[in-house]
């Protein structure tokens, strides 16, 4: 089953529905095309973890994509972003994204504090 799909510069102004069907998908690289925006069924990619949009002229997102899936990385242009490099206080499910993205860098953090999976017996 597809995992990786890598469409970028296709110059691709619109995405299918059917996008969302892509259960396996883990990995999405639509960089450099020419999307205004994103399908709201790629809220149904439940595996999906890294997506990557930047070099699109995109006007939002859908919230299913950053509520409904275990995306922790996002790459975007600077027009869905604050000053501080978070989402933009509009996109709607950002607070869902943004604490699901805490709770993974708390745990890796945690983890290399604490030696993570290192065994120092001998």
């Amino acid at each position: 089953s597809l995992q990786l799909l890598d469409a970028s510069r296709n110059r691709l102004a619109a995405l299918p529905e059917a996008l969302g069907q892509l259960g396996s998908l883990v990995e999405l690289t639509l960089a450099e095309n020419c999307l205004s925006a994103v399908p709201a069924s790629t809220g149904s990619l439940r595996r999906l973890k890294d997506l990557d949009l930047r070099g699109n002229p995109l006007e939002g997102l859908p919230a299913g994509l950053l509520t409904d899936t275990p995306l922790q990385h996002l790459q975007l242009d600077e027009r869905l972003l604050a000053k501080d490099g978070s989402l933009r206080e509009d996109v709607e499910g950002r607070e869902a994204y943004a604490a699901r993205r805490k709770a993974r860098i708390d745990k890796e953090l945690h983890g290399k504090a604490t030696g993570g999976d290192v065994n120092f017996s001998s």
